[in-house]
């Protein structure tokens, strides 16, 4: 069953907040999963004597992975994420409790489907970002095909920036 939106996203609308308690094995398997072998992420001595990290610490993919997922837990799952940018500004180590929150940044419809640019933000418990993202999803429209059929040329993707506005990149 495919669910379309009855209308298009808010701008402005806020994304439900998901926690979720790191434990090592969220950063051991993540790194497994996409072959980074790299010892900072799952040999904890090395990372702390050698890295001077506090522990082992979650890789790029797998943040993206996860960013991903909070995008279309969100969107449902006829949503399609066509990019993801970020930027990683505090390592993500087991036993912080990460609060995954969005806003709805940006709402167009080319004619074929809805684009909304969320703005995601990683955070710790005592308020600091981890991660800061931007996810650009495709979302059905009622009338439309559904973006996970679209191919090539069909599948238009807006060239929108995925920096965030104090110019850093996201």
């Amino acid at each position: 069953m495919t669910v379309f939106p009855v209308s298009p996203p808010v701008v402005g609308a806020a994304l439900p907040v998901r926690r979720i308690l790191i434990a090592p094995v969220h950063i051991v398997a993540g790194a497994f999963a996409t072959r980074d072998w790299r010892p900072q992420h799952h040999d904890r001595q090395q990372c702390i004597e050698d890295y001077g990290f506090p522990d082992i610490i979650m890789n790029t993919p797998t943040q993206a992975g996860w960013v991903g997922a909070y995008a279309t837990r969100w969107s449902g799952p006829a949503g399609r994420v066509a990019r993801i940018g970020f930027q990683m500004r505090r390592p993500i180590v087991p036993g912080l409790e990460i609060a995954f929150s969005g806003t709805v940044e940006d709402v167009r419809d080319n004619g074929i489907c809805w684009w909304a640019r969320l703005a995601v933000s990683l955070t710790d418990t005592q308020g600091a970002v981890r991660t800061q993202s931007r996810v650009l999803i495709a979302l059905p429209r009622e009338d439309g095909p559904q973006p996970w059929r679209l191919r090539g040329n069909d599948f238009p993707v807006p060239a929108w920036d995925l920096s965030d506005p104090q110019g850093e990149a996201a």
